[in-house]
């Protein structure tokens, strides 16, 4: 009888350390899913911002480009003036 409970109290403390590791390990994988989740907010949201900037650029670069082709066409007009008053 006293065998019987030891096995017994041997049982019930490798079922205990069995569910102490089970919630350590669930413990771990939160976390590690917590970080996860972070890090995917974050470059989601390096992503959302570098997408502005691209825009932003993108609209400078055609503001620019119009500016560049009116200066050419006024190059080309006062070379005009210049040849037909030569």
């Amino acid at each position: 009888m006293e065998k019987d409970r030891d096995s017994l109290q041997v049982k019930y403390n490798e079922s205990v350390a069995e569910v102490a590791r089970v919630r350590a390990q669930q413990k771990i994988q939160q976390q590690q899913l917590t970080d996860r989740r972070f890090r995917a907010e974050k470059i989601i949201s390096e992503q959302i911002e570098i997408n502005e900037q691209i825009k932003k650029l993108s609209v400078d670069n055609a503001n620019w480009e119009k500016k560049a082709n009116s200066n050419e066409l006024l190059a080309k007009e006062a070379q005009k003036e210049k040849e037909e008053t030569a």
